[in-house]
Protein backbone atom coordinates (compact mmCIF):
# COMPACT_ATOMS: atom_id res chain seq x y z
CA UNK A 1 0.00 0.00 0.00
CA UNK A 2 1.36 3.43 -0.96
CA UNK A 3 1.86 6.11 1.64
CA UNK A 4 -0.06 9.31 0.80
CA UNK A 5 1.98 12.49 0.41
CA UNK A 6 0.09 14.05 3.32
CA UNK A 7 1.48 11.22 5.46
CA UNK A 8 5.06 11.61 4.24
CA UNK A 9 4.82 9.70 0.95
CA UNK A 10 6.09 10.94 -2.42
CA UNK A 11 3.90 13.69 -3.93
CA UNK A 12 2.38 12.93 -7.34
CA UNK A 13 2.80 16.53 -8.48
CA UNK A 14 6.08 18.30 -7.84
CA UNK A 15 5.53 21.41 -9.98
CA UNK A 16 3.11 24.11 -8.84
CA UNK A 17 -0.10 24.62 -10.78
CA UNK A 18 -0.06 27.65 -13.05
CA UNK A 19 -2.10 30.64 -12.02
CA UNK A 20 -5.71 30.92 -13.02
CA UNK A 21 -7.24 32.08 -15.22
CA UNK A 22 -4.99 31.11 -18.11
CA UNK A 23 -5.44 33.51 -20.98
CA UNK A 24 -3.61 35.10 -23.88
CA UNK A 25 -4.05 37.50 -26.75
CA UNK A 26 -6.87 35.49 -28.37
CA UNK A 27 -8.94 35.69 -25.17
CA UNK A 28 -8.21 39.41 -24.87
CA UNK A 29 -9.38 40.01 -28.46
CA UNK A 30 -12.59 38.01 -27.96
CA UNK A 31 -13.42 39.72 -24.68
CA UNK A 32 -13.01 43.11 -26.35
CA UNK A 33 -15.23 42.01 -29.26
CA UNK A 34 -17.94 40.94 -26.82
CA UNK A 35 -17.57 44.11 -24.76
CA UNK A 36 -17.67 46.43 -27.76
CA UNK A 37 -20.62 44.59 -29.37
CA UNK A 38 -22.99 45.89 -26.67
CA UNK A 39 -24.93 42.61 -26.92
CA UNK A 40 -24.25 41.01 -23.57
CA UNK A 41 -27.61 39.33 -23.03
CA UNK A 42 -28.75 35.96 -24.26
CA UNK A 43 -30.10 35.13 -26.87
CA UNK A 44 -28.93 38.16 -28.89
CA UNK A 45 -25.35 37.46 -27.97
CA UNK A 46 -23.84 35.49 -30.83
CA UNK A 47 -20.77 34.68 -28.75
CA UNK A 48 -22.79 32.41 -26.41
CA UNK A 49 -24.19 30.34 -29.26
CA UNK A 50 -20.77 30.05 -30.89
CA UNK A 51 -19.19 28.97 -27.59
CA UNK A 52 -21.91 26.39 -26.95
CA UNK A 53 -21.41 24.88 -30.40
CA UNK A 54 -17.61 24.82 -30.26
CA UNK A 55 -17.45 23.48 -26.71
CA UNK A 56 -19.97 20.74 -27.53
CA UNK A 57 -17.90 19.75 -30.56
CA UNK A 58 -14.72 19.73 -28.44
CA UNK A 59 -16.46 17.36 -25.99
CA UNK A 60 -17.88 15.20 -28.83
CA UNK A 61 -21.35 16.11 -27.56
CA UNK A 62 -24.45 16.88 -29.61
CA UNK A 63 -25.32 19.99 -27.60
CA UNK A 64 -23.81 22.51 -25.25
CA UNK A 65 -25.72 24.84 -22.97
CA UNK A 66 -24.27 27.80 -21.09
CA UNK A 67 -25.55 28.70 -17.64
CA UNK A 68 -24.96 31.86 -15.64
CA UNK A 69 -24.20 30.07 -12.38
CA UNK A 70 -23.38 26.73 -10.85
CA UNK A 71 -26.83 26.59 -9.27
CA UNK A 72 -28.50 27.07 -12.65
CA UNK A 73 -26.25 24.41 -14.16
CA UNK A 74 -27.18 21.91 -11.43
CA UNK A 75 -30.86 22.70 -11.86
CA UNK A 76 -30.51 22.21 -15.62
CA UNK A 77 -28.76 18.86 -15.10
CA UNK A 78 -31.52 17.69 -12.75
CA UNK A 79 -34.19 18.80 -15.21
CA UNK A 80 -32.41 17.04 -18.11
CA UNK A 81 -32.21 13.85 -16.04
CA UNK A 82 -35.94 13.99 -15.39
CA UNK A 83 -35.61 14.55 -11.65
CA UNK A 84 -38.80 15.93 -10.18
CA UNK A 85 -39.61 17.49 -6.78
CA UNK A 86 -39.82 14.73 -4.20
CA UNK A 87 -37.57 12.28 -6.07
Amino acid sequence: MKNLAINGGKPVRTEPFHSWPVWGELERENILKALESGNWGYPKWKFVTRFEEKFAAYQNADYGICFNSGTSALMGALWAAGIQPGD
